[in-house]
């Protein structure tokens, strides 16, 4: 079977150079665990093995700094937006659209886009019309279909967004003198900073591979190219010529331009390998009436795994983290070993939803004559839960009778606190300044309660590691205040972007991944789920300030590039499979009737 890392590892030992000397950069650092394993069942003899290293070691490795957590950043930024804006809106206003700028200034300097000229382009109309002379005629023509729709708008609605872009500038500027003096980076600075001051590194003493790369950001692209041309860096490309030499195929768009650069253009293969087509492999595509459903079909393929068939040689790809259990679960018990590489998402534990639950009822209390009072619908999501449930079971179920048959509204504490020392705990009326410490408390004794539920006792430690994080970072920040609405809506926001991560042995047995994860891995056995338009790729709009065509027009990623990146992940699994089994679900989803793929409808049409 074909092996890109392998034959990769094969092609470096074969030069001669002692593996000490090297440096080997991967886009990942589980492939940089299986080049690990491919070039230690290559080598004859003890030897040193290389330094392995993800694109992003080397970055902070040169600019001798981490970037800072986005929370931290966030303070930061809004602090110089107090500072220029004459009438600041209060952080909690702030924070949700904060993330989208930051966002968008870790794209300027990766992309290394000029953000001067890019905000005052926005912000000066006339400026915009009079003197377009730095860019090119198809920048000019982006930029105009932007602003015919901007001119549409009524007079009040232009002056506001222009009001807005005009901050945005100083806003960048002022930012950046302000992370240098609290020595604090985000990655995109830092990615600036290197590919800014290449001239400053010295010739490194091991010799550089870079291996496996798709789609390089302009400072990683600067970097390399330099470490080629005055390092004699090596670079090699996980390609096929069935998406590079057909001008349609999305997964070969950064290959071809590539292939015209003056640098990377002669480190190509002279032929282009034929992997997809030149070899015969069995290919399945399933219609599955629901999501849910593929978790059973998954298992009934793996059955078909003999005994004597190395697991590690099939995958799994879930885009859809929620399939992850439904999966696990339906495993065949003939499969002993499993390594899942990607995390699953806290929000959609029963602990999540209790935790929600639990602030949700914060929302909506009442107060009359001393007595506090709690809405049905709340309280009852919480009665209703195994957590509480375990705790006393008959109370709960009288409790939702009584509440049920006499038809209340509001449920006074009273009558909750009776269950016992939890329900004391979590039923009490709170001010925003306690919120933190409440939520702390009640995460440790739920703790307490799931002692012999292990996989429960690690969502509450993820989700009070990330709220320890939070009040750190809240207490540290005097002068802003935390109301209960914004408490909330962080809550939901911070706590539904935490994963659990998996430990496991990543090289032995059946190996389940999401979709980026299986960059540079080969498998014999393919089997993609939710192969639906939406889910592979994601789908949704990109989350930032800049319109589409402005983006475009200034070099910035959108969301054709992003379907590029996933077309080559969908295409380089088949570079070395022989039995591929693709799974979509025709269930309706949002009012859209469930479709495939476009790639993947696309591939079967050739």
């Amino acid at each position: 079977m074909h092996n890109f890392l392998r034959q990769t590892a094969s092609k470096i030992l074969n030069q001669g150079i002692p593996l000490k000397n090297l440096v080997i950069v991967l886009p990942n650092r589980r492939a940089g665990l299986f080049f690990t394993q491919h070039l230690g069942a290559l080598i004859e003899e003890p030897s040193w093995m290389p330094e392995i290293k993800t694109i992003e070691d080397v970055f902070y490795e040169f600019a001798e700094k981490r970037p800072a957590d986005d929370l931290t950043l966030i303070f930061e930024l809004y602090q110089v937006y107090v500072d220029l804006h004459p009438e600041p809106e209060t952080f909690d206003r702030f924070y949700f659209w904060g993330e989208m700028i930051l966002k968008d200034f870790n794209d300027l300097d990766q992309f290394m886009a000029d953000p001067d000229k890019l905000y005052h382009y926005l912000a000066e109309i006339k400026e915009l019309e009079s003197d377009l002379s730095f860019l090119k005629e198809s920048q000019i023509d982006l930029i105009r279909q932007f602003w015919s729709s901007f001119i549409s708008q009524d007079k009040k609605h232009q002056e506001k967004f222009l009001r807005f872009w005009q901050l945005l500038k100083p806003l960048y500027r002022t930012f950046q003198a302000s992370l240098d003096v609290s020595g604090l980076a985000y990655s995109g600075k830092l990615y600036r900073q290197v590919a800014s001051d290449l001239n400053k590194i010295q010739k490194p003493s091991k010799h550089y591979h870079f291996v496996g790369f798709n789609a390089f950001t302009k400072t990683e692209e600067k970097l390399i190219k330099h470490f080629i041309t005055e390092f004699g860096a090596e670079i090699h490309w996980d390609v096929d010529s069935f998406y590079i030499l057909d001008g349609n195929q999305e997964a070969g768009l950064f290959f071809r331009e590539y292939q015209k650069d003056q640098v990377f253009g002669p480190t190509f293969p002279k032929d282009l390998p034929q992997r997809i087509q030149g070899k015969p492999a069995k290919i399945k595509s399933y219609a599955i009436p629901l999501k849910v459903n593929q978790a059973n079909l998954v298992g009934s393929i793996l059955e078909e795994i003999g005994k004597e068939e190395n697991l590690e040689e099939t995958v799994v790809i879930l885009p859809d983290e929620g399939l992850l259990f439904p999966v696990l679960h339906c495993l065949p018990e003939t499969i002993d070993q499993v390594n899942v590489t990607m995390g699953y998402p806290v929000k959609n534990a029963p602990v999540y939803a209790f935790l929600e639950a639990v602030l949700e009822m914060q929302r909506y209390i009442k107060v009359d004559q001393q007595e506090v009072f709690f809405y049905h619908q709340p309280i009852k999501n919480l009665l209703s839960s195994t957590y509480l449930k375990s705790v006393n079971d008959s109370f709960c179920k009288a409790l939702l009778a009584e509440t049920q048959a006499k038809n209340q509204v509001y449920i006074p504490r009273a009558e909750l606190v009776k269950g016992g020392r939890i329900f004391e705990l979590i039923f009490q009326q709170l001010e925003a300044k306690g919120l933190f410490a409440y939520l702390s408390t009640l995460m440790q004794e739920l703790a307490t309660l799931l002692k012999d539920d292990m996989l429960q006792r690690n969502y509450l430690f993820q989700c009070f590691k990330q709220l320890t994080r939070l009040r750190e970072a809240f207490e540290k920040q005097d002068h802003i205040s935390v109301d209960r609405e914004f408490f909330i809506r962080l809550f939901r926001q911070v706590f539904r972007e935490v994963k659990l991560p998996f430990e496991g042995e990543p090289l032995q047995g059946l190996q389940v991944m999401g979709v980026l994860e299986s960059r540079n891995l080969d498998f014999r056995r393919v089997i993609i789920c939710t192969m639906n338009e939406d889910s592979f790729p994601p789908s949704g709009s990109l989350n930032s300030m800049i319109p589409f065509n402005i983006r475009r027009a200034f070099g910035l990623p959108v969301q054709e590039q992003n379907d590029a990146i996933y077309a080559y992940t969908f295409y380089r699994l088949l570079h070395a499979a022989e039995d591929v089994h693709l799974i979509y679900t025709t269930a309706a989803d949002q009012g859209k009737a469930g479709k495939r793929v476009a790639i993947f409808s696309k591939w079967r049409s050739n």
